[in-house]
């Protein structure tokens, strides 16, 4: 990897980081990124380490597109820049108070234009001065090859604490196998895009939630949840793609066998032997990309029932 690629490592503002934010130049990349899946007390408690000046992690990002006005694609953090962005714009409060809009250019225009509205009882300026004064810990990745940024995500989380077994399968790989499983498990959910990347500000319409909010997915109307198959938990943790790698290879397989964690390694290369992942990739190459994603679609509820 050339030398440019080195990170630069650096301190930037809650505010800046707003700034980039409303921009729309903080990117998520579905290909590799999980889903966001903080509850509000996990971002009630990182926004506290902030608020008490705690130091916290370092954020990674990449920058793409055009050197001239670059856009950063968050490689690690995004859980974390989410729970600042959804706490600047009211979506929830700390200690029944919610930051004062009027207290950066960017949130106190959106409340004059009325694209924010302020809560209900605001939290003291002083307070929200000096979280937006806050220097979180960034680090710039300037390589813009995308399969050295899948890697760079893959390696990051290869410990498997932060991601489980089958978000590590699916991060960053490109092969027909993974993209025909990630798709139909988006589409079941409810969470699909047009495309892989799109902003942080979009990714919360695409959200699964508890709560009785204005945007995003009802985890309880999901078909897994609603059918009683997985805990809110199990789909948090990407169980249901799981599932449906199974259910792939049962239908394109010639030979169906049981499912085991080996096996789901071998389909998406995580072995040294690849023939299970070459095999299945050919399959679908051959079939087609789409109309094999369409008859799956139609198919997984008959052969789920036939793999219990």
């Amino acid at each position: 990897m050339a030398k440019s690629a080195t990170p630069q490592i650096k301190g930037e503002s809650v505010q800046s980081l707003y700034r980039l934010y409303s921009s729309e130049k903080l990117l998520t990349n579905r290909r590799y990124q999980r889903k966001l899946v903080w509850t509000i007390d996990e971002k009630r408690s990182f926004i506290d380490s902030i608020q008490k000046g705690f130091p916290i992690p370092i954020i990674l990002l990449a920058e793409v597109g055009d050197p001239g006005n670059p856009k950063y694609e968050i490689i690690d953090g995004m859980q974390r820049l989410n729970a600042i962005m959804s706490f600047i714009e009211q979506e929830y409060s700390m200690d029944d108070k919610f930051f004062d809009l009027n207290t950066i250019a960017e949130t106190k225009d959106k409340l004059d234009s009325g694209e924010l509205a302020q809560g209900v009882d605001a939290l003291e300026r002083a307070r929200c001065v000096d979280f937006a004064g806050y220097q979180v810990p960034i680090s710039i990745y300037s390589e813009r090859e995308a399969q050295h940024i899948d890697e760079v995500f893959r390696r990051l989380n290869a410990n498997g604490k932060h991601l489980s077994k089958q978000e590590l399968r699916q991060a960053g790989a490109t092969g027909a196998f993974a993209n025909v499983v990630r798709k139909l498990s988006a589409n079941i959910r409810g969470d699909s895009s047009i495309g892989d990347v799109l902003s942080l500000n979009k990714m919360k319409n695409i959200s699964l939630t508890n709560k009785d909010l204005p945007y995003g997915i009802n985890v309880d109307n999901v078909f897994w949840i609603s059918n009683k198959i997985l805990t809110k938990e199990d789909l948090r943790n990407s169980k249901d793609e799981e599932i449906i790698a199974d259910i792939v290879a049962w239908i394109i397989s010639d030979k169906a066998q049981r499912s085991s964690s080996d096996v789901l390694d071998g389909y998406y290369g995580f072995t040294d032997n690849l023939d299970a992942s070459q095999a299945v990739d050919r399959h679908i190459n051959k079939i087609g990309h789409n109309k094999q994603h369409t008859s799956m679609l139609r198919s997984i509820p008959r052969n789920y029932r036939q793999i219990q």
